[in-house]
């Protein structure tokens, strides 16, 4: 007798071909009408804060319900972990104080905003030596859902609580944090520089855009931004994804989080590198949580680049995997405005995409520590005491970095922002990693 049904295999590669399908097709529709989807899902579903939000939640104008101001000598209290909701010891939300500054401004603040998955060590110690070399005071942040201790019964890896990432690190969550940053930054610095790794980078150049709070940022650090992620099934999962949101409340959710298990699978797990890689990173997690991201990285897309008037340095290696530095950020680079700004290509560093690390990449934290100071010094820095210091070293900044071809990526202008080609199924079947 011949069975009508398909063997249990094949029911197992026909979901993900079902799921691949019918994302793939939403994006082919996309393609022609990009702009006015976007439009369409940016009403409906709406992520961004406004700028009538921001100037409340940072300068304290505009509203009656207006966030008061934060004074230096409440910081401390302020970020204060709950007990109630437990953290990893040492990913918690922190202020330096510069030398003999305790409870007092400085003229400049250096905060610090971590990557996906990370915590306030991704980046150790490079936030603290730029700081300390021009006696600034330094805030390091913690992203909502980031650096959890676990609870009992929930999804494992010895590291932090990666179920975290689903409740808690919602995308107008993440902005919003973004924000409380720099209003952190604001109440220990008369203006903020912004040092921003991976997924903290996106959100570093979107507050540096922003026509309230540009007045008070100095300049950007930028360690491989998050402006596209490098997997090539990005483009495919980002703009499906985006337009399942129209779909109304719970019923939307299930469907984005079946389709995305689909496709990726049920968990998304990464190896531990080292004892303190796997204290510090949520190296296990539900796929769901990836839903989050995308949609902070679909909703950053329309960043107006060409509105970064601060002086600016990127880092980044070009064989990063997790994101698209070669293509996204050097294109990004390119459109900031008329400014100082240094594109710094590192290519011997142990992790190609964690380069500022001494957990991950230790050989090469001196290079970006000194490369960011020199840059800070040089562009950003006004202060009389360090004119001269500006001067001297303004000629030791290395040449502008050409910008490296690939054979692999491409950037296709569409209403939906780019792409990235792939020629091998290797590619398509490669792990789907995130910063």
């Amino acid at each position: 007798m011949i069975s009508r049904g398909c063997p249990p295999a094949t029911n197992r590669l026909l979901l993900p071909l079902a799921a691949l399908g019918t994302v793939t097709a939403v994006v082919l529709l996309k393609a022609r009408f990009g702009r006015a989807v976007r439009r369409i899902i940016n009403t409906v579903d709406s992520i961004q804060p406004t700028e009538e939000e921001v100037a409340s939640s940072i300068l304290h104008q505009s509203s009656p319900q207006t966030t008061p101001p934060l004074l230096p000598s409440q910081v401390e209290d302020y970020i204060q972990e709950s007990d109630e909701r437990p953290v990893v010891a040492g990913a918690e939300r922190k202020v330096h104080w510069a030398k003999n500054s305790r409870h007092q401004k400085t003229r400049y603040a250096v905060v610090f905003l971590h990557g996906w998955g990370a915590c306030r060590q991704e980046c150790r110690p490079v936030p603290e030596r730029i700081a300390t070399a021009i006696g600034a005071n330094l805030y390091c942040h913690r992203l909502p859902g980031h650096g959890r201790r676990h609870k009992r019964g929930r999804l494992g890896g010895g590291g932090p609580d990666g179920e975290t990432l689903v409740d808690e690190a919602h995308p107008r969550a993440l902005m919003e944090s973004a924000m409380d940053a720099l209003r952190v930054g604001l109440a220990i610095g008369d203006e903020v520089i912004l040092l921003g790794m991976s997924t903290g980078g996106v959100l570093a150049t979107w507050l540096a855009t922003l026509p309230s709070v540009r007045p008070y940022i100095a300049g950007l650090v930028l360690i491989s931004p998050a402006y596209a992620l490098g997997h090539p099934l990005y483009p495919v999962l980002k703009h499906s994804f985006a337009s399942l949101r129209l779909l109304p409340g719970s019923f939307g959710r299930r469907v984005r989080s079946f389709l995305i298990k689909a496709v990726i699978g049920n968990t998304k797990a990464s190896p531990a590198l080292s004892a303190e890689h796997q204290r510090y990173n949520s190296l296990v997690y539900p796929t769901e949580a990836i839903l989050n991201l995308l949609d902070v990285l679909w909703t950053l897309e329309t960043i107006e680049f060409g509105n970064i008037d601060v002086p600016t340095i990127v880092f980044g290696n070009p064989d990063d995997h997790v994101t698209n530095f070669r293509v996204k950020a050097t294109n990004a680079f390119l459109r900031f405005g008329e400014v100082p700004k240094a594109l710094h290509c590192v290519t011997n560093s142990e992790h190609p995409h964690v380069i500022a690390s001494e957990i991950l990449s230790p050989s090469t934290v001196d290079e970006i520590a000194d490369a960011a100071t020199l840059f800070v010094k040089a562009h950003i820095v006004r202060d009389t005491e360090h004119t001269a210091a500006a001067a001297l070293v303004r000629d030791q900044l290395p040449p502008p970095t050409k910008l490296l071809k690939t054979g692999r990526t491409r950037s296709v202008p569409t209403g939906m922002g780019s792409f990235a080609s792939f020629s091998s199924l290797k590619d398509l079947t490669r792990p789907f990693e995130v910063g």
